[in-house]
């Protein structure tokens, strides 16, 4: 453990990663990703008796509880060193795309939206919108400027616009009959699948094909050259080349955490750190993004702790509060 730990110290941007996550703690009481997790009731008539029969899922119920459980537990200490105790601990590193996997990065939704900074500070984040389809538009429009290729303007000036706008999945969405019925989650599923697998005749595939024809043509290319995993590792290592060298030139003495797409910091340094992000993009596609196009909608800021205002232990005391003041 005293290895592992050294190591990962030897390391700034691990290090970096490891310091910041113990200065996270839990606010929020169980019954918030409880109430998020436990399925919708499914009754069934028994002995004329109308009984539940969903089923819990126990091994997410699980999951969810070992990290509230850890960090509840961290919520008094700061020593990085404490992290290596918990059960969900593994030690942080970096894929060959250079993608960093860690703690922090594999925790559930609803836990996420439990913890604060410490003292108390709300947590904020930058993401990117349609983050993978929006890396992928890019190299795209890359490939085609440094190749000056004719007859591609049209989508061209789409796929930038959509970028521009962080709008491809709603664009797909409404053009679309097969895509325009998905639920959100189903619908980003069944395009990063027709991006990132393999080349077959599938519905989403033959969709996206009939919008992007040219991009769909590239990318097959690629899988054909290359192997259908090359494209996913394009998509992960741009992304890398975009969040990780941004979060490594962030001061150390603010809190800032790299969740693959995103960037969680506190909301004092969410302006700097999207227009970090911002002159990177402009950076890494000086020949496609122009100085004059707007990158407002491409990297978006959003609230990920629970404000007070909608925290259910703030709610039950105000709860607590108004019934003791009636009663008198």
């Amino acid at each position: 453990m005293q290895l592992s730990f050294d190591d990962i110290n030897s390391n700034p941007v691990l290090k970096k990663i490891l310091d910041n996550s113990v200065k996270l703690s839990v606010t929020e009481v169980p019954i918030h990703y409880v109430s998020k997790i436990l399925p919708d009731p499914e009754y069934r008539e028994i002995d004329n008796e109308l009984v539940d029969i969903s089923e819990v899922n126990q091994f997410k119920m699980d999951r969810y509880s070992a990290y509230y459980n850890s960090f509840y537990a961290l919520n008094e200490i700061n020593d990085p060193k404490a992290l290596f105790d918990s059960p969900v601990f593994y030690p942080p590193s970096i894929a060959r795309s250079g993608r960093i996997y860690h703690t922090i990065a594999s925790m559930p939704r609803y836990i996420r939206e439990s913890i604060r900074v410490i003292p108390n500070e709300l947590i904020w984040e930058v993401d990117m919108s349609s983050a993978q389809p929006s890396i992928i538009f890019l190299e795209w429009l890359n490939y085609v400027k440094k190749n000056q290729l004719k007859g591609v303007e049209d989508e061209y000036n789409l796929c930038l616009r959509l970028v521009l706008e962080g709008g491809i999945y709603r664009y797909i969405q409404e053009n679309s009959s097969y895509y325009k019925g998905l639920s959100y989650e189903k619908l980003k599923k069944d395009i990063l699948s027709a991006l990132n697998a393999e080349n077959k005749p599938t519905k989403p595939n033959k969709e996206l094909k009939r919008l992007f024809p040219n991009v769909m043509r590239w990318v097959n290319s690629i899988k054909r050259q290359y192997g259908y995993k090359q494209m996913s590792h394009i998509g992960q290592s741009t992304e890398a080349n975009i969040f990780v060298e941004v979060y490594k030139e962030l001061p150390n003495e603010i809190f800032a955490l790299l969740i693959h797409d995103c960037i969680l910091v506190t909301e004092k340094d969410v302006v700097r750190v999207k227009e970090d992000l911002e002159n990177r993009i402009r950076k890494l596609y000086s020949n496609v993004i122009l100085p004059n196009h707007n990158l407002d909608k491409l990297f978006r800021p959003g609230l990920v702790s629970i404000d007070d205002e909608n925290l259910l232990i703030n709610q039950f005391l105000e709860s607590v509060k108004n019934d003791f003041v009636d009663g008198m």
